[in-house]
Protein backbone atom coordinates (compact mmCIF):
# COMPACT_ATOMS: atom_id res chain seq x y z
CA UNK A 1 0.00 0.00 0.00
CA UNK A 2 2.44 1.78 0.77
CA UNK A 3 4.56 1.87 -3.34
CA UNK A 4 0.94 2.10 -4.54
CA UNK A 5 -0.27 5.50 -2.93
CA UNK A 6 3.40 7.03 -2.91
CA UNK A 7 2.58 8.61 -6.24
CA UNK A 8 -0.41 10.86 -6.60
CA UNK A 9 -3.21 9.16 -8.71
CA UNK A 10 -5.61 11.53 -10.42
CA UNK A 11 -9.38 10.55 -8.56
CA UNK A 12 -7.67 7.95 -6.37
CA UNK A 13 -8.30 9.54 -2.89
CA UNK A 14 -5.65 7.33 -0.41
CA UNK A 15 -8.27 7.65 1.81
CA UNK A 16 -11.54 6.06 0.15
CA UNK A 17 -8.74 3.71 -1.29
CA UNK A 18 -7.69 2.47 2.42
CA UNK A 19 -11.78 2.64 3.32
CA UNK A 20 -12.68 0.39 0.39
CA UNK A 21 -9.58 -1.81 1.53
CA UNK A 22 -11.09 -2.61 4.73
CA UNK A 23 -14.27 -2.71 3.73
CA UNK A 24 -14.00 -5.63 1.40
CA UNK A 25 -11.39 -7.08 3.93
CA UNK A 26 -13.69 -7.37 6.50
CA UNK A 27 -16.73 -8.59 3.90
CA UNK A 28 -14.48 -11.35 2.65
CA UNK A 29 -13.09 -12.37 6.12
CA UNK A 30 -16.98 -12.67 7.66
CA UNK A 31 -17.83 -15.65 6.47
CA UNK A 32 -14.08 -17.39 8.19
CA UNK A 33 -15.28 -15.26 11.49
CA UNK A 34 -18.90 -16.78 11.83
CA UNK A 35 -17.63 -20.57 10.92
CA UNK A 36 -15.35 -20.17 13.66
CA UNK A 37 -18.06 -18.58 15.87
CA UNK A 38 -17.26 -14.67 16.42
CA UNK A 39 -20.09 -12.86 17.08
CA UNK A 40 -21.01 -9.15 17.56
CA UNK A 41 -23.87 -8.59 20.03
CA UNK A 42 -26.28 -6.27 18.54
CA UNK A 43 -26.91 -4.00 21.52
CA UNK A 44 -26.36 -0.38 20.73
CA UNK A 45 -23.66 0.45 23.08
CA UNK A 46 -21.76 -2.56 21.80
CA UNK A 47 -22.69 -1.28 17.72
CA UNK A 48 -21.87 2.60 18.58
CA UNK A 49 -18.59 1.64 19.80
CA UNK A 50 -17.62 -0.80 17.11
CA UNK A 51 -18.60 2.23 14.67
CA UNK A 52 -16.38 4.54 16.38
CA UNK A 53 -13.42 2.09 16.61
CA UNK A 54 -13.84 1.06 12.59
CA UNK A 55 -14.16 5.02 11.81
CA UNK A 56 -12.87 7.78 14.21
CA UNK A 57 -9.19 6.29 14.91
CA UNK A 58 -8.83 4.19 11.96
CA UNK A 59 -9.60 7.51 9.62
CA UNK A 60 -7.47 9.49 11.88
CA UNK A 61 -4.84 7.50 11.82
CA UNK A 62 -4.68 6.83 7.97
CA UNK A 63 -5.36 10.03 7.18
CA UNK A 64 -1.64 10.92 9.27
CA UNK A 65 0.13 8.35 8.22
CA UNK A 66 -0.93 9.02 3.92
CA UNK A 67 -0.01 12.85 4.36
CA UNK A 68 2.99 11.98 5.99
CA UNK A 69 4.22 9.31 3.10
CA UNK A 70 3.35 12.16 0.77
CA UNK A 71 7.03 13.74 1.96
CA UNK A 72 8.70 10.99 3.47
CA UNK A 73 11.69 9.13 1.85
CA UNK A 74 10.75 5.91 0.55
CA UNK A 75 12.84 4.28 3.04
CA UNK A 76 11.64 6.33 5.86
CA UNK A 77 8.13 5.50 4.85
CA UNK A 78 8.58 1.79 4.54
CA UNK A 79 10.21 1.51 8.13
CA UNK A 80 7.74 3.80 9.59
CA UNK A 81 5.20 1.49 8.49
CA UNK A 82 7.41 -1.10 10.43
CA UNK A 83 6.63 0.91 13.59
CA UNK A 84 3.18 0.58 13.44
CA UNK A 85 3.56 -3.33 15.10
CA UNK A 86 6.31 -2.19 17.16
CA UNK A 87 4.44 0.72 18.67
CA UNK A 88 1.17 -1.52 19.25
CA UNK A 89 3.28 -4.48 21.32
CA UNK A 90 5.44 -1.59 23.19
CA UNK A 91 2.14 -0.15 24.27
CA UNK A 92 0.44 -3.61 25.26
CA UNK A 93 3.75 -4.14 27.42
CA UNK A 94 3.53 -0.78 29.49
CA UNK A 95 -0.58 -0.13 29.07
CA UNK A 96 -1.60 -3.90 29.40
CA UNK A 97 1.09 -5.40 31.36
CA UNK A 98 2.09 -7.98 28.51
CA UNK A 99 5.52 -9.47 28.21
CA UNK A 100 7.91 -9.12 25.54
CA UNK A 101 10.54 -12.08 24.95
CA UNK A 102 14.05 -11.44 24.17
CA UNK A 103 13.74 -12.00 20.93
CA UNK A 104 10.48 -9.79 20.71
CA UNK A 105 13.01 -6.76 22.41
CA UNK A 106 16.00 -7.51 20.34
CA UNK A 107 13.68 -7.21 17.21
CA UNK A 108 12.11 -3.86 18.67
CA UNK A 109 15.97 -2.12 19.33
CA UNK A 110 16.43 -2.93 15.63
CA UNK A 111 13.79 -1.56 14.38
CA UNK A 112 14.41 1.25 16.49
CA UNK A 113 18.42 1.22 15.57
CA UNK A 114 17.13 0.90 11.39
CA UNK A 115 14.88 3.89 12.06
CA UNK A 116 17.45 6.26 13.62
CA UNK A 117 20.38 5.08 10.86
CA UNK A 118 17.78 5.96 7.74
CA UNK A 119 16.72 8.90 9.56
CA UNK A 120 20.50 10.74 9.44
CA UNK A 121 21.38 9.83 6.20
Amino acid sequence: MTLITATPVAGLDPLRTTAFGMLTGGVLLTPAALASGMALPLRPDVLLTAAYLGSAPTALAYTAYFRGLRTAAPVLAALAALLEPLTAALLSALLLGDRLSGPGWCGAALLITALAISYRR
